[in-house]
């Protein structure tokens, strides 16, 4: 595949991620006089958004003072982001933390979290150290975007045509995406044509997110690996 990763690059190039639903009325922002939404418009996404400024202001303090004690990093090296618009982050001179609070849009009773860690401008800083044990078994999703579309055709007719054993398949009719059951990883590849995500059954820490996600790139989007016999 023509747009695989370096192994040198994949740091700087993926976002590691959680994603988690709850239900609104357990957010801290929730009022006994408040009404749990019955459908999703931009009113009660914008509500939603507004009662979790508590619970996000909240992650966002607990992650600052991990950064400060783990991390050594100082008041000056973390540009704090307060919640707006359901949304909070810190950003560091070597990585971003996010996190996201949003009405989902399918099932208007609930909210989805979602963190998020990326933008790593120090590699090192991101295989591990500190990090590892700020989020240790916490993340469970490596995101990547690459520069080129997907070549998802070619891709699933090599795959299909291997048959590789402990992998299972599945996509839609009109091939807008494309998974991949990995049984000897127990984990799930996406593919669409603008992003690959690799998701572990376990969260795990950094360093094993990021070279779980290098071993299915070497096996499976790496142009020399098209035979799938690797």
């Amino acid at each position: 595949m023509s747009n695989s990763l370096s192994n040198e690059h994949a740091p700087a190039a993926v976002q590691l991620m959680r994603r988690r639903r709850t239900p609104v009325r357990s957010l801290k922002g929730f009022r006994k006089s408040h009404q749990v939404p019955g459908e999703y418009s931009d009113w009660t996404a914008a509500f939603a958004a507004r009662i979790a400024a508590e619970d996000l202001n909240e992650d966002i303090g607990q992650r600052h003072s991990e950064f400060r004690r783990q991390l050594g990093l100082r008041r000056v090296d973390m540009q704090v982001s307060d919640p707006e618009g359901g949304c909070a982050a810190i950003r560091t001179p070597g990585f971003e933390y996010r996190v996201e609070i949003q009405l989902a849009e399918d099932s208007p009773s609930e909210v989805e979290w979602c963190w998020q860690l990326g933008d790593f401008g120090n590699a090192e800083q991101a295989l591990g150290g500190g990090l590892d044990v700020v989020f240790s078994s916490f993340f469970d999703t490596v995101e990547f975007q690459p520069v080129t579309p997907v070549p998802l055709e070619g891709f699933v007719d090599a795959l299909e045509a291997a048959h590789p054993n402990g992998v299972e398949i599945d996509y839609d009719h009109h091939l807008t995406w494309c998974r991949l059951q990995i049984r000897g990883l127990a984990a799930e590849l996406l593919l669409t044509s603008d992003s690959v995500a690799l998701t572990l059954h376990t969260a795990a820490a950094p360093t094993a997110l990021l070279a779980a996600f290098q071993s299915v790139q070497r096996q499976f989007l790496s142009p020399r690996n098209q035979d799938f016999r690797s």
